[in-house]
């Protein structure tokens, strides 16, 4: 069964973000990405990590050296990230300051995807504390993908 599949069938919300979710919106507007995603991110509810754990651990996810994240009813990491041998997924705490809101998505082939406007402000936010390259070079791409 496929991470898409289960996370559906959790019930819980969910949302793609990050490179992957411009792609889609891209695809969307049928221009070509400005560059190909080298990892999954998945924006969660901070009452939902633990079940999104156990479906990446159950598809074969497991933590980095790190080991896994200290979770309790009253915290949560804004991130936390697996790996099954080279692919990278990060699920990303909903309306922490690396991910948007849950409440703006679009879906797009029933795929629940973060909209352009939460995650250029994303980006901004980014900028704003990093000047970060990528991120730069990410919201100039959402800039033109919002005028289609």
């Amino acid at each position: 069964m496929s991470l898409v599949r289960a996370f559906r069938e959790s019930g819980r919300p969910w949302a793609v973000t990050g490179s992957w979710a411009v792609k889609l919106h891209a695809e969307k507007a049928g221009l070509q990405p400005h560059r190909t995603p080298r990892d999954f991110d998945f924006v969660v509810r901070a009452s939902g990590f633990n079940a999104f754990i156990k479906i990446l651990l159950e598809h074969g996810y497991r933590f980095g050296d790190r080991g896994p994240p200290l979770i309790t009813a009253n915290r949560s990491p804004e991130k936390v990230t697996m790996h099954k041998g080279h692919f990278e997924v990060d699920l990303l705490r909903a309306g922490s300051r690396l991910a948007p809101s849950i409440h703006s998505v679009e879906l797009y082939k029933g795929i629940p995807v973060a909209s352009v406007k939460n995650m250029m402000q994303l980006k901004r936010n980014i900028l704003w504390t990093l000047n970060n390259k990528k991120a730069r070079e990410n919201l100039n791409f959402l800039n033109a993908l919002s005028t289609w």
